[in-house]
């Protein structure tokens, strides 16, 4: 599995690139205000002068749309650049998905050559263990030399060090490859 970084990269440069698109061309704004006017009104004629207070509620509301005609090609440029930000994501998420695949299928050969590994490292040390007890025998008959016998047992401890070396080494493959699968 990719990681969950190149997974949310994408994501965001996917959106981004979306939003760039939906924003070039029109847009509007809408704004709405209202108010209270207070004041005097003098009425006069020749007869009288009268003042009247005015009190009035206002209230108005605007809606502007604008589209670019032409803006030198900067509208089309930032929508451009946000496409190849989502397709360089969508490669680097394809790579990702990629890498975990041959790491997991690198493990799982490592997993089966190792176990094939182990059963021939156990017939030589079943080996090892037939030539240390004749070897041991014919130290006992003094047939061979105390060197000669003790290369036996040197040759048998090898055998179960490399046996227990692989085996090591399979178990921490296995445990990585079962790790890839739980998460």
């Amino acid at each position: 599995n990719p990681s969950r970084h190149e997974e949310y990269a994408y994501h965001k440069a996917n959106r981004a690139s979306d939003v760039e698109k939906a924003s070039s061309g029109v847009q509007g704004t809408l704004a709405a205000n209202s108010g209270k006017d207070l004041g005097n009104i003098d009425k006069t004629s020749p007869e009288w002068t009268t003042q009247d207070d005015l009190n009035t509620d206002t209230w108005g509301v605007t809606l502007d749309f604008t589209y670019p005609l032409w803006d030198g090609g900067a509208s089309g440029s930032s929508v451009r650049a946000k496409e190849i930000e989502a397709q360089k994501a969508k490669i680097e998420l394809d790579r990702a998905r990629k890498a975990a695949r041959a790491e997991v299928h690198a493990l799982a050969n490592a997993v089966d050559v190792g176990s094939r590994k182990l059963a021939v490292l156990k017939k030589q040390i079943e080996l090892t263990a037939d030539r240390l007890r004749i070897a041991q025998a014919r130290f006992e008959n003094g047939e061979i030399s105390r060197i000669t016998y003790l290369q036996s047992s040197v040759t048998y401890l090898e055998a179960q060090k490399a046996y227990l070396t692989e085996l090591n080494n399979y178990l921490v493959d296995m445990y990585t490859l079962e790790g890839k699968f739980t998460g």
